[in-house]
Formats: structure tokens, sequence, C-alpha cells
């Protein structure tokens, strides 16, 4: 609430001085031992569906910009001396030796903003898009790689000088969806049709060309796009429409059990084990690092269209965070103000019946209180749910930025409660007794 400020910037410095090591962290004992570099490596490799940096140019080559895809063996990267030639090295992680071809070239023009954005389930397959600029106009290129294949254009893209671009395939794998919204919220939705190389636009609309890097900084997302089966698609911007995706109909979903004009979705997911079930995420699109009184959770019937609240009204001003599913229970988290101070606790919903459960409060209030999310990872027994938070306790000089949370499923209690001077990339259960974050591994008593 009122650390508002205070926190965008203490987040900002933090992400800004991740370490590159990992750290075990013993409980109750407290020792901490540092693991190897190649251990680090590869619990980065698992994380899956990012979009890659622009690393820091190498010293023998100051001017280069450079798109390294080290741990998948091949490099991309803008040629110094032309810079209308996009370059690519493969099978190998040294980009100086070895072989390289011309990815793309141009005439008369510069190339940049090369991201690379893996795929969520084929491992091997890669989205390059790049900008190639030509006096005063820019033009997108959408590039498909495949390690095994090759690569190629496809054609059709939307453009805009700049844009946010997402990729989401399909339940069952088949399809990928592409949203590419603009800062003025403007969006095209399309699929990449693979076998014409094209991409086939869906829905939507972008007549807005002229935008800067600068205006792509910290948007916030209006347009919301999930497959709600492996033939439809949700689409939310200030309403819900269903996609046929066999015969490209659109038609407007009649729920009136939202307030749509002042709870936006934020997010679509359906939940495995539930297939006529969809999890709708709403709330302002902020920066969500303290608390809001505006985060919701709802359940969207897709064969009654009709929207269920998960859990009850507390009467207060609360945020409802989605932790995760179990069996037929979704575990979320509410954190509720009275006043100065906001308490924080864990419930779960019976998805069968549709009815709260009984809640249990996690420690005493703080000052403020917010769910780092995506969050909520169950150990492999499902015994234990870990997530993370921020939290500002009662002082000051008492702040503890980030806390990771283990919490026993069956005993209903906390079990771990372990302040981080870092925010983790991400969490990974090594076994019922040890979870690994991206930098550092926490060992349960």
């Amino acid at each position: 609430m009122k650390n508002l400020s205070y926190r965008i910037l203490l987040l900002s410095g933090l992400l800004f001085i991740l370490s590159s090591f990992t750290v075990m962290f013993g409980l109750p004992s407290e020792k901490t031992e540092a693991l190897g570099v190649d251990e680090v490596v590869m619990a980065n490799e698992k994380v899956q569906d990012k979009t890659l940096q622009k690393t820091e140019p190498a010293t023998s080559i100051p001017t280069e910009e450079e798109w390294s895809m080290r741990e998948q063996g091949f490099y991309l990267y803008v040629d110094e001396k032309n810079p209308s030639k996009l370059m690519l090295k493969q099978n190998g992680h040294d980009r100086f030796v070895g072989p390289q071809e011309v990815f793309y070239q141009s005439i008369s023009s510069t190339l940049s903003n090369v991201m690379i954005t893996q795929d969520s389930t084929e491992p091997d397959l890669f989205y390059i898009l790049f900008q190639e600029q030509k006096n005063k106009s820019n033009t997108q290129h959408l590039f498909v790689l495949d390690r095994t294949k090759g690569y190629f254009e496809m054609k059709n893209l939307p453009q805009a000088d700049e844009a946010d671009y997402q990729f989401i395939r399909s339940p069952k794998g088949d399809n990928v969806l592409l949203l590419v919204e603009t800062p003025a919220h403007e969006a095209v939705v399309g699929y990449l049709d693979m076998a014409k190389k094209e991409v086939i636009p869906l829905t939507g609309n972008i007549a807005k060309h002229n935008f800067s890097s600068e205006d792509i900084v910290g948007m916030q997302n209006e347009w919301v796009v999930e497959w709600r089966n492996n033939q439809e698609i949700l689409v939310y911007k200030k309403g819900l429409s269903s996609i046929d995706f066999t015969t490209k109909k659109i038609k407007k979903l009649p729920i009136k059990d939202i307030e749509h004009a002042t709870k936006p979705v934020k997010k679509l997911k359906r939940i495995e084990g539930f297939p006529d079930l969809m999890l709708v995420e709403t709330g302002y699109h902020v920066y969500d690092l303290s608390f809001q009184g505006n985060q919701g959770l709802y359940l969207l019937d897709v064969k009654t269209n009709q929207l269920h609240q998960v859990g009850k009204e507390p009467g207060e001003k609360y945020d409802r965070y989605m932790l995760g599913v179990l069996d037929q229970h979704l575990y979320y988290l509410d954190t509720v103000s009275t006043g100065e101070m906001v308490t924080t606790s864990i419930k779960s919903y019976n998805l069968e019946d549709k009815k709260e459960e009984q809640g249990y409060m996690i420690g005493t209030p703080v000052s403020d209180f917010a769910l780092i999310r995506p969050s909520g990872v169950f150990s492999p027994q499902k015994n234990l749910l870990a997530f993370l938070a921020l939290r500002t306790d009662y002082k000051e000089d008492e702040v503890t930025p980030y806390t990771l949370y283990i919490w026993d499923v069956k005993n209903h209690r906390v079990v771990a409660e372990n302040p981080l001077d870092h925010l983790p990339e991400g969490m990974i259960w090594v076994d019922e007794n040890t979870i690994q974050l991206i930098q550092s591994t926490i060992h349960l008593p």
C-alpha cells in the first residue's frame, strides 16, 4: 500500500543484481554451501518458454550486438561490419569458432531488436522476431527455427513498430496462437499455419504503427487469450468471446456475473482434470508488488457459460491469488485489509461442489503482502506446497522483501518461512524434502 514506490525501486534493484550461483540454505541450522556452475546451468535449462534478452557485447568486439542461445548450442547476431546481415552459428558453444551462415540479409537497412522465444512444449522449436529499419519505415519479421529441420519466415505477420508478442500452444500441442498487442492496446489474434508458413488472423486489427521501444516498457496487456479446448479459443478484451477454430466464427459469451469494467481479466487458464472449467483471474493491470484490493478468482463453466466466484466475500478489501489444484481442491491465498494491517490465509475450494472449505491464517498481520506470480508448486508426493511472497513487516527496518513459504497440505500449517535476499526466477522440487530455486536450494528440517 503505502510502500509501493519503495518496493518497485527495491524490486528493480534486486532483479538487476541477481546472482549467478546457487546457495544451500539449511533449516534450521542455516548452513550455506556454494554449488558448481554446471549445476546452475542445468537448473536454468529446465525453465522453458522464456524470451532471451540481449547479452553484453563480447569485450573483443565492443560494438557487436549478440543474442545467444548457448545452452541450446546456437548463436544469432547482427554482423558488426554489415548491420543488414543477421548471422547464425549452430552446433557449438564458441561463436568465434566454426562455420557461420547468413540467417537473413536485406539491402541498405539495419536489423535490430532480435527476440528469441523457445516453444513451451517443443524444445527444438524457436520463434525469432526482429526488426528491419530502412529510412523511416520499420518491418517486423518472424522466423520459425527447428534445430532438426531448419528455419523459415512466416508471411503475413501483423505489423507494428513496437508490440508485445505471445505464443500460446493448443492443449494437444498441434496449433500455436500468436497474440500481437501494441501499447495502444490494438491487437491481432492469429495462428501459425506451419504448412503454409503464414500467420492466419482470427480477430482484431492494428491500425497505429508509430511506437517506440519506450512505449512498450512497462506496458500492461489488456488482451488475454487462451484455448478453451483444442477447437475453441477464449478471448478477453473488456468482455469474453469465443472463437471456433475450425470455422473462425466469433461469438460473445453472455456472462453477467462479473463487472468487466472494474475487474478486467488478467488470465484465463484451463484446470487439469476438469475440462469443463476454466480459471479466470481478475484485477487491475498494475505491477502487483503490493496489496491492491482488487484481485479476484472466478470459475468459468464452459458448458453453461456461468461464472462462479471462488470463495466468499470477506467483507473487507481483499486480494485473492491462485496457488494450485490438487485432486478436486483449488488452493488459494486470501489477503484481507483490516485498516493499517493485512492478514493472510490459505484456503481451499471444492471444484466438484463449488464450495469454500476451511481456511487457515499464516503468520501474524503485516503492513503489506502480495503473492509473487506465477507461484505455487507442489512437492513430488503432493504433501507440501511452496510459494513466494513480498512481505513488509511492522517496521521499515524489518522489511523482508521476499519470503519463501512451505505449506503442509495435510496438517494445515506452515513448516518453513524463509526470507530471501533476492527474487528467484523459479522453483523446482528435487525431492520431498528439498526445493531448488534458480539461485538457491532450501533443505527442510
